[in-house]
Order: structure tokens, then C-alpha cells, then sequence
């Protein structure tokens, strides 16, 4: 039988208080992040989360199982190098994080791209409609 085990956090990054949400389902991992301003009482996060609990926005769910280590020392010294590299040093929830702001920077620039597009699409077709009225003459 699979528990889901959920825990919040706050804690402060100047200039604000930040909140993480994080669930845990058998090996699977997700995170949400609540930005709250001013110093929050627990009365205030209380209500918060006994409101908005289920609309938090949670990031893809990331594997949380643990990994084997290598025997050799030699290859697992290679092997730490190369994790290091490739994800960065972090937690799983900062992991989680990153992953749902590269989301969102996605999402945002198709954004951007679409009202440009949009908009370049409105200026040609004003440009037009003046020429045309420039060639119909007096």
C-alpha cells in the first residue's frame, strides 16, 4: 500500500517568505512554491493552506528512489562528477522547482511569441489598409 505524505515549509529569501509544498506518493516526488510577502503567521499559512490546498500549482513529478553506489571508488568519484554536472547540486525539491520555472519560461515565451506575431499581423494589415487609401487618390 502506497501513503501520500505531504509537508510545507516556509522559510525567508530576501526580500520575501517563501512556502514549499511537497508530496510524497510511493517514489514519486512534487513540489509547489508559495510566495507570501510579508512575514506569515500561523494562522495565516493555516488558512492559506485550508484554502488553497488543492489549487497549488505542483511541479512533474520527479523519481525518488534511492541509487546504488558503486564499489570502486575511482568510478564513483567519476560518477559523482558527472552528476554534479549535469543537475547541479540541490535538493530534490529545488530540482522540482527549477523544473517547473523552466516550464513556465516555456509557456511565457510561446506566449510572447504568439501576441508579437499578432501584433506584426495588426501593424501589416493598418499599413495596407493606408496604402490603400494613399492609391485611391483625391
Amino acid at each position: 500500500m502506497k501513503t501520500l505524505v505531504g509537508c510545507f515549509s516556509v522559510f525567508f529569501e530576501d526580500p520575501f517568505w517563501i512556502g514549499v509544498s511537497e508530496r510524497t506518493y510511493g517514489n514519486k516526488r512534487e513540489v509547489a512554491r508559495v510566495v507570501f510577502g510579508a512575514e506569515p503567521t500561523e494562522l495565516e499559512i493555516q488558512r492559506f493552506l485550508l484554502e488553497h490546498w488543492d489549487s497549488l500549482n505542483y511541479s512533474p513529478s520527479l523519481d525518488d528512489r534511492v541509487k546504488e553506489h558503486p564499489r570502486n571508488a575511482k568510478r564513483a568519484f567519476r560518477q559523482v562528477r558527472k552528476e554534479m554536472k549535469d543537475k547541479g547540486i540541490g535538493t530534490k525539491s529545488q530540482q522540482a522547482l527549477s523544473v517547473l520555472h523552466e516550464q513556465d519560461l516555456v509557456q511565457r515565451k510561446g506566449e510572447r511569441r504568439r501576441t508579437a506575431k499578432e501584433r506584426n499581423q495588426l501593424l501589416y494589415a493598418i499599413r495596407k489598409e493606408q496604402l490603400k487609401e494613399k492609391h485611391k487618390g483625391h
